[in-house]
């Protein structure tokens, strides 16, 4: 929105929002991560500061250092200092701006607060996956790059990068807060070493991950020799979970036990994508979907033909998918 179309109410004492000067359109506070090394830092700074009515700076400074130890990636605090400046409820945003190095982060970023959104917005550029213009490495913390133990919760437009053996983002199963009806959409993930998941509930007890929506996102193993149980998963209680249009290639020599699992009552895994490559150093893919209670349609998949869709009894919700494996004939189905 341009300043000029805020003039006639600025005139009767009206306030200029930041959210709406960002495009978004939220009753909340809207919080920008940037580096301190960026070289339009100050300028940032000048054009965007403001300090909201509840006292806290819209401006949350991360130390930009790009570095492989964990102890210094702690330092860039950026992103977390937003996160907790965030009122449960309340609609706040927090905008992490590209750059041109790595968002280091040395300990696992915590989403606590209920209905906060944390996007890259200009990183949204593919129908499928983001840009790697904001990038979030997890450097040396023995966990997770981000953790969510609340609902209503939005994670859009990051290339992530886990560290060895651990998850992208988790939604948390135990505790007195519930991970219930988030979104993780339009991010890129790149994963390494022997790991349980990528992407979903922290194991298959209890409910976080219900309602939630895990979609447009592009999977990816980094080098070789990986093997992963679940790339994006919702446990057996994340009842109506939803995993649909994503992608997810895999190749040298990385194997995959399964690619998109939703084990919850009226659940749905449709229209994704996922290809184990053959020839040289070929993929492997042991199962591709499962949704044990719910819908499973419009999958396209580049797998063998016995490891295509796993309907687990529930063959009615089994319709409409593809497989390479048949020769493009509609995908096999094994219990």
């Amino acid at each position: 929105m341009l300043l000029k179309d805020h003039i006639p109410a600025l005139k009767y004492g009206a306030k200029i929002n930041a959210s709406s000067l960002l495009g978004i359109h939220t009753t909340g506070n809207v919080y920008y991560v940037i580096k301190k090394t960026e070289s339009f830092y100050d300028q940032f700074v000048s054009d965007y500061h403001t300090v909201y009515a509840d006292g806290s700076d819209s401006i949350c400074a991360d130390e930009g250092t790009t570095t492989s130890v964990a102890a210094t990636a702690a330092l860039n605090t950026g992103i977390q200092d937003a996160l907790d400046k965030c009122v449960s409820s309340r609609g706040d945003y927090v905008v992490v701006l590209p750059s041109t190095n790595d968002y280091d982060i040395g300990a696992t970023l915590t989403m606590t607060k209920r209905n906060v959104h944390l996007i890259s917005p200009q990183n949204i550029g593919y129908e499928t996956g983001a840009m790697n213009g904001c990038r979030i490495d997890q450097v040396g913390a023995a966990s997770e790059i981000i953790n969510v133990s609340n609902s209503n919760i939005e994670i859009a437009g990051f290339w992530m990068k886990a560290i060895s053996t651990y998850a992208c983002i988790e939604f948390a199963n135990s505790g007195t807060l519930s991970a219930w009806a988030n979104s993780v959409h339009h991010n890129t993930f790149y994963w390494s070493g022997t790991t349980s998941l990528v992407v979903g509930s922290e194991g298959s007890t209890g409910d976080g991950g219900s309602y939630s929506l895990i979609a447009n996102n592009w999977f990816i193993p980094a080098g070789s020799s990986n093997t992963t149980t679940n790339v994006v998963y919702l446990g057996n209680s994340a009842a109506a979970g939803r995993i649909v249009g994503n992608v997810c290639i895999v190749d040298n020599s990385n194997t995959l036990s399964n690619v998109y699992v939703a084990n919850g009552a009226m659940s749905e895994v449709s229209n994704n994508r996922a290809c184990a490559v053959a020839g040289g150093t070929t993929g492997t893919i042991t199962r591709a979907v499962t949704c044990t209670r719910g819908l499973m349609s419009g999958n396209m998949l580049g797998v063998g033909a016995s490891a295509d869709v796993a309907p687990s009894g529930n063959t009615n919700g089994a319709v409409g998918n593809w497989s390479g494996g048949t020769g493009g004939a509609a995908a096999s189905q094994a219990d």
